[in-house]
């Protein structure tokens, strides 16, 4: 899992429209959350703890009891990029939310979207697909990235990782999260356009429960790097995140969130001690 590049802080810019849209938060459409800048760190410090511990890479297993201990710690860090998609999911949601019924609400989402997005993207790709192909023609990683180049241009990374896993290389292997929420922001304008509230609510409902079926399946049927590179296994994260969004806007929704934050967290907490 790695840091999507289009999770930087979003701001929606229009105030709602749509009949069906409860706002009773005095908080203005376009504030800026704080906290959720401390949370993307802790995400970013998982990441990079997850990809900078020296372990795998041809490495011998660890012996040592302190050494192994280091080892499961730090593959826990692929709960960052999970967070990432929630943070997403709650950003790009309430977005989408707030200028539901405002005039082009497509084109300004889409164009938005295009803006901020594919200007970093296809620099990068160019610079790793074109540029430094011509520059260095006979390094292994630039021909093996370049051999795979059509499955970034168009997005579609993610499935190229969930048929033949990750190249050797992992140069650009972390693209395959832009993949997923791409693909998943593809489509979901056009849910919250015409879902009101309660359907809304149930389609994040119905996108978790799903993605878990999806993994669970796919996991004991032995397709196993599906599990978290695709989309609709991996969708939930991004519904959770939705969710939440819809759910603070709504009348007392903020105070009942904040009321089960800490219980939920408890009980999930059990599980989640006992599965590492």
């Amino acid at each position: 899992m790695s840091i999507a590049l289009s999770l930087e802080p979003e701001r929606s810019e229009a105030r709602p429209a749509s009949s069906d849209v409860a706002h009773p938060h005095s908080d203005p459409a376009d504030a800026r959350i704080p906290a959720l800048d401390g949370v993307r760190g802790v995400a970013i410090l998982l990441v990079l703890f997850l990809h900078l511990a020296p372990f795998g890479h041809g490495l011998p297993a660890p012996t040592a009891f302190v050494d192994k201990v280091f080892l499961h710690a730090a593959r826990t860090g692929w709960i960052g990029g999970n967070l990432f998609f929630v943070l997403s999911g709650f950003l790009i949601n309430g977005i989408l939310y707030d200028t539901k019924g405002s005039s082009h609400y497509f084109r300004q989402f889409y164009v938005r979207r295009v803006l901020r997005i594919f200007p970093l993207y296809y620099g990068i790709l160019a610079v790793f697909l074109i540029i430094l192909p011509a520059l260095f023609p006979e390094h292994w990683v630039l021909r093996e990235l370049k051999a795979d180049a059509a499955w970034y241009w168009t997005y579609m990374y993610n499935w190229k990782v969930a048929a033949t896993g990750y190249l050797p290389s992992s140069a650009l292997g972390h693209f395959w999260s832009l993949a997923v929420e791409e693909q998943f922001y593809l489509l979901w304008p056009v849910v919250v356009f015409w879902l009101n509230t309660r359907q809304l609510l149930v389609a994040c409902g119905v996108a978790i429960v799903t993605a878990l079926i999806f993994r669970i399946t796919l996991w004991t049927t032995g397709y196993v790097p599906l599990v978290n590179v695709w989309t609709p296994s991996a969708m939930d994260a991004l519904a959770i995140g939705a969710f939440i969004a819809v759910m603070v806007r709504q009348p007392g929704g903020r105070a009942m969130m904040t009321r089960w934050a800490r219980p939920l967290a408890l009980v999930t907490a059990l599980p989640i001690a006992a599965l590492l």
